[in-house]
């Protein structure tokens, strides 16, 4: 059971740590003037 809880612990952290990156790149680009990059954090994750 407790690896069960660990396995559903770390398949909801992966997701989660993504989207984090993603917001904190979509701040860093909304408010960026030069716009030059396109939006693709997962490229360069």
């Amino acid at each position: 059971m407790a690896a069960f809880i660990v396995l559903v612990v770390m398949f909801l952290t992966i997701p989660v740590c993504y989207l984090i990156k993603w917001y904190q790149d979509y701040k860093a680009w909304k408010f960026h003037k030069n716009r030059s990059r396109p939006l693709n954090p997962w490229s360069d994750w």
